[in-house]
């Protein structure tokens, strides 16, 4: 088959490897003029590990990325809500935090002989009974059997699906990396502490560098740019001191703002010749750092479909194979937020109190479920 894939993000490229493996052609459309990483690190948990694994770019990762095994959600005061191993959860397997600009990198260096089009904005596209062509603004027209589309949240051919528009979360923040911090060395380790409809968090990157990224009910775009490191840094001042060795290893410069949106638990993922992929297909808050896991899953998924599938079979499939693992992670993701910043002060320490009591059955129960691919 021939494919035509809109989005070179991390659902795109890593589709893009796994159908050039399954024996079929493809090229990859994206609308920047380069490929920039968009935000700062991202969470590949044992699941996504074990999907690129299947296209054996599992070890190169590992290679790259800071193996995370002890995760933990704190309170402001740095006491536990709930701890956890990931290798106690899936045996043998932890997590790993790479940049986004080393999964990108590690991706496009495996694409191979796939042609990836940059400074390509797709203006339509139509869809027949043989195939589909894309229209982009530039006059480039392209024919294939299958349109992948990858490009992201703010998909118009997703829209044009779906009909589900992305909704504000409530929420929003700052993403960044810090320079080598001594006093905190790396310990695979990673912690989010919850104030009241704040959270921030820091996790362990290679060479005693941190990721952190701090959230906070009711911000809006407005209000970024008004927020500085050091006025986050006297905000915290009274949190543990992780935190605020974080923030002072921070430029100004290097913050990443972003504000949440998301969609529901998605009801279509494919039709007829239009396969939706990744945040195209299921834009999820980030309260279980699953999103590009699923990105990464769909397409590694695709990819094993469409060994044996024809054309006219491939989204069924594949929407058949996807909808409800996915579902399962976009509800729990958006579920995610009620704790950090939908609650009122007052019942804050009442929903800490009950989520120690609760977490540990949840991680026995689901979270090896959610970990297995």
């Amino acid at each position: 088959m021939k494919f035509g894939i809109v989005g070179a993000g991390i659902g795109g490229l890593t589709a893009a490897i796994a159908l050039r493996q399954a024996g079929h052609d493809a090229e990859i459309f994206e609308q920047a003029d380069a490929i920039e990483p968009m935000g700062a690190a991202l969470s590949i948990w044992p699941n996504a590990i074990s999907a690129l694994d299947e296209i054996g770019l599992g070890d190169q990762l590992r290679a790259i990325a800071q193996p995370i095994n002890h995760v933990a959600i704190a309170d402001w005061q740095g006491r536990d809500l709930t701890r956890f191993q990931v290798d106690h959860i899936t045996p043998g397997q932890t997590a790993y935090l790479p940049t986004r600009s080393q999964l990108q990198h590690l991706l496009k260096e495996n694409l191979a002989a796939t042609p990836l089009n940059l400074g390509q904005e797709l203006d339509h596209i139509v869809e027949d009974e043989d195939g589909v062509t894309l229209h982009f603004d530039t006059g480039l027209n392209y024919r294939c059997d299958i349109l992948i589309a990858a490009d992201g949240i703010w998909s118009d051919i997703a829209e044009n699906m779906t009909k589900v528009t992305p909704k504000y979360a409530g929420y929003g923040g700052f993403l960044a990396l810090t320079d080598p911090i001594a006093a905190h060395p790396t310990s695979m380790s990673g912690t989010e502490y919850w104030g009241v409809r704040e959270r921030i968090g820091v996790f362990d990157l290679k060479d005693d560098r941190k990721y952190w990224f701090y959230m906070k009910t009711g911000l809006r775009q407005d209000d970024l740019s008004k927020i500085t490191v050091s006025g986050l840094a006297d905000r915290l001042s009274d949190w543990p001191p992780e935190i605020a060795a974080a923030l002072a290893a921070t430029d100004q410069q290097d913050l990443i703002p972003f504000i949440v949106h998301a969609k529901p638990k998605p009801k279509l993922m494919a039709k007829n010749r239009v396969i939706l992929l990744g945040d195209a297909a299921h834009a999820m808050e980030p309260n279980m750092g699953q999103g590009g896991c699923q990105a990464i899953e769909d397409a590694v998924v695709l990819g094993r479909i469409s060994r044996n599938a024809t054309e006219h079979e491939l989204a069924e499939f594949y929407q058949a194979a996807r909808l409800k693992r996915v579902g399962k992670f976009t509800s729990l993701s958006n579920q995610g937020s009620i704790a950090p910043h939908q609650l009122p002060a007052p019942l804050v320490k009442p929903a800490h109190a009950a989520m120690r009591v609760i977490f540990p059955a949840f991680a026995n129960r689901q979270m090896k479920k959610l970990y297995t691919f």
